[in-house]
């Protein structure tokens, strides 16, 4: 098992040698698990900010935003940016799909 680690992430991938491993390996294990928004959501390792949220949902960041000052989503300001907590996000995303 060969381990991967990004600034985001860390996979755990089956060993190979790199001349194996090539770009349709990669898609072959990546797709071998079938992951849902929540999922892919909670691999970041820091806060999200509204834009990468919004292109994981596939909504604007007007929406998220909206959401946010209604108090309906779960957000961290920081000054005057609002950032997202992947887990927290996750588990809201879980619940709202329930």
């Amino acid at each position: 098992m060969t381990v991967f680690m990004s600034s985001r992430l860390i996979l755990r991938m089956p060993s190979v040698t790199m001349d194996t491993w090539n770009h349709t390996t990669w898609k072959a294990f990546s797709m071998s698990k079938a992951k849902t928004i929540a999922d892919r959501i909670e691999e970041y390792c820091c806060l999200m900010t509204a834009q990468q949220l919004a292109e994981l949902l596939g909504e604007s960041v007007k929406t998220l935003y909206a959401r946010v000052s209604r108090g309906a989503m779960p957000a961290v300001r920081i000054g005057g940016a609002v950032k997202f907590d992947p887990v927290m996000t996750a588990i809201w995303l879980r619940e709202q799909s329930a």
